[in-house]
């Protein structure tokens, strides 16, 4: 059912519905232990979360790819850095659940050896951004201008 609606969504152009879509899509490739799946779905969701300028998304969708990353062969740090790409959005948009992220991202980076981390801003952003369609560091001024009202 959920490939039939991301058909109609897709032919129809409905750019905002196409990121719940593979959201759905990816969560039950994750479910049935289909990771690389998971992680086409999920890049796919976090590209239309950017394209249509919603943070919560964006945040969920970093979160979400971080997960399935785990459970495939790509390098600590990509995951990681989406974790990390989590929790700058969901803070910058002030959102109240992000102590809940930060939580988890304790947990991951107890997992990795302190040299995975990302030394900068710069470089979590270049890593976030080999994923289609992301440009962490144009939302993240976007996400401070209208969190001030500018």
């Amino acid at each position: 059912m959920v490939l039939q609606c991301l058909a109609v969504f897709e032919s129809e152009g409905g750019t905002a519905e196409l990121g719940p879509a593979h959201t759905a899509l990816a969560e039950i490739e994750s479910r049935l232990q289909h990771f690389q799946e998971a992680v086409r779905h999920g890049s796919a969701a976090l590209r239309f979360g950017y394209a249509t300028v919603q943070p919560e998304a964006c945040s969920i969708g970093h979160f979400n790819l971080a997960i399935y990353l785990t459970e495939t062969d790509n390098a600590p740090e990509v995951s990681l850095a989406h974790r990390l790409a989590s929790v700058v959005i969901f803070y910058q948009a002030n959102d109240g659940r992000w102590s809940e992220f930060v939580r988890t991202l304790r947990e991951d980076l107890n997992k990795v050896p302190p040299a995975v981390v990302s030394a900068s801003f710069d470089d979590l952003c270049r890593i976030v951004e080999q994923t289609e369609g992301v440009h962490l560091d144009r939302k993240s001024t976007r996400l401070n201008s209208s969190h001030l009202g500018i």
